[in-house]
């Protein structure tokens, strides 16, 4: 699973990414693109002095697996943005059923993200895998790198999935409030 991440990483979401106006001149993303191929990389043990896998087995279906769930119906809800893409999204107007498949992705990726990336993952990260990792660098001095990278990745990860899922929970409150509704009553 780490290996088909890492390789999904280094041949599609970071030449892509950099290539492409869907993610423009966005330095989060990029930065959570190569980290994440870090990570995948370190799993495997490309980083290990002796080709150790670190994490690999107990980690990497959470989170090369479990995680990504949220990522299904966000490209269903990218695809029919606005701002990324235009044309699909004027020609989803015109359609019910693409305006409900949105509709449904969107609550879809909301409640997905904020139970797997907002709550799973700080539980996981917080009492799995940086204990995890800050004992394996101890006990085994020769992973020490490896692992310190890992504790330095999983917890800015952590903090850049608190900030996503933060803005996820402003877009439901503004749609709880009625402030979406009001702004497509406009156009």
């Amino acid at each position: 699973m780490a290996q088909f991440c890492m390789g999904s990483m280094l041949f599609w979401d970071i030449p892509v990414g950099m290539m492409s106006n869907g993610m423009g001149n966005n330095t989060i993303m990029h930065l959570h693109h190569i980290g994440f191929f870090c990570v995948a990389a370190i799993s495997i043990g490309l980083f290990s002095p002796d080709g150790m896998p670190l994490g690999a087995a107990s980690y990497a279906p959470f989170f090369f697996g479990c995680i990504e769930l949220s990522s299904i119906p966000l490209q269903i809800v990218d695809l029919f943005h606005p701002k990324r893409s235009p044309d699909w999204y004027e020609y989803s107007k015109n359609s019910k059923f693409l305006c409900s498949l949105n509709d449904v992705c969107r609550t879809l990726f909301a409640l997905s993200f904020l139970v797997v990336r907002g709550m799973m993952w700080p539980y996981v990260i917080g009492t799995g895998a940086i204990p995890d990792y800050w004992e394996t660098s101890v006990k085994y001095p020769q992973y020490v790198i490896p692992c310190r990278i890992m504790v330095t990745m999983a917890f800015s990860f952590t903090i850049l999935q608190s900030y996503w899922a933060i803005l996820v929970l402003k877009q439901i409150i503004k749609i709880v409030m009625g402030k979406n509704n009001d702004e497509k009553k406009k156009e």
